[in-house]
């Protein structure tokens, strides 16, 4: 998988919102994961809060607290949220609970920095990494 190409959806101001396996392929010919299904992406402009909805969008578990707790929340942080439960849930074949994080290493004979970094992603908006971009790097980091 290349990691130095940055996230375009995300670089032109395009959130997904409903990252989940159902939504990424793994092409065969290169092993690059496509996110598909972009029914429910959103494109970040400077649209006053009141016009937007007031419904969350995307799966449950996928989607973060504070998206929840404020459905006109608008922000990459969505994703970067989601790209975490699906790296945990990769690993451990279940959705982490991110209020009782349960640690991959050493069940799964992962580096802890890993966990850390996991962890981080599902933690509060303000302590994750502020971009997808960001997230990848710091996985890249990781020494398997």
């Amino acid at each position: 998988v290349s990691m130095d190409v940055d996230v375009p959806a995300h670089a032109n101001g395009v959130l997904h919102r409903d990252l989940k396996p159902s939504n990424i392929l793994v092409r065969d010919s290169d092993q690059q994961p496509l996110i598909l299904d972009f029914g429910n992406a959103y494109v970040l402009d400077d649209l006053d809060q009141a016009s937007l909805t007031s419904t969350a969008v995307g799966s449950i578990g996928y989607i973060p607290p504070e998206v929840l707790a404020d459905p006109k929340v608008r922000s990459p942080l969505q994703d970067v949220y989601a790209a975490a439960v699906l790296t945990y849930e990769l690993i451990a074949r279940r959705r982490p609970n991110p209020l009782e994080y349960e640690p991959l290493q050493p069940a799964f004979s992962t580096p802890a920095a890993l966990d850390a970094t996991i962890r981080r992603a599902l933690g509060p908006a303000g302590q994750r990494p502020q971009t997808v971009a960001i997230l990848r790097r710091e996985f890249a980091a990781i020494a398997f």
